[in-house]
């Protein structure tokens, strides 16, 4: 059986602690990224991914712009993109409808709900 790949973009360590716990099952491979920066390197050089999670505010190139870059790649814009940010203002919210998000999650995450969400786009 091959892993499903889950890339998880944060920069608060407690927090990816925190989501790589939830999610921890052994057909799910789990990468995590601190930065925009380092995401965008994974993204490029080590595809694929099964689902992408990217928090709002992470330094420079932020999750939004992130996800913009995925939804206009004809070989990424399949791959699911979820962002979960403690911002849950309608701008953000309307921006990732706009760019294409596929789940918006908000800070703090209910973790059944963010286990369950991320078990969905992966089915």
């Amino acid at each position: 059986m091959t892993k499903k790949r889950i890339l998880i973009a944060d920069d608060e360590p407690d927090l990816l602690f925190i989501a790589v716990s939830t999610l921890d099952r052994p057909e799910w491979e789990i990468v995590t990224t601190e930065n925009g920066e380092e995401t965008m390197r994974r993204i490029e050089n080590d595809p694929p991914y099964d689902v992408i999670i990217l928090d709002v505010l992470m330094p420079e190139p932020n999750g939004l712009k992130i996800a913009e870059y995925i939804k206009r790649q004809r070989e990424l814009k399949h791959i699911p993109v979820v962002i979960h940010s403690a911002m849950s203002q309608g701008d953000v919210r309307n921006e990732a409808h706009r760019i294409g998000v596929d789940r918006f999650i908000t800070k703090p995450v209910d973790l059944d709900e963010f286990r369950k969400t991320i078990e969905s786009l992966l089915a």
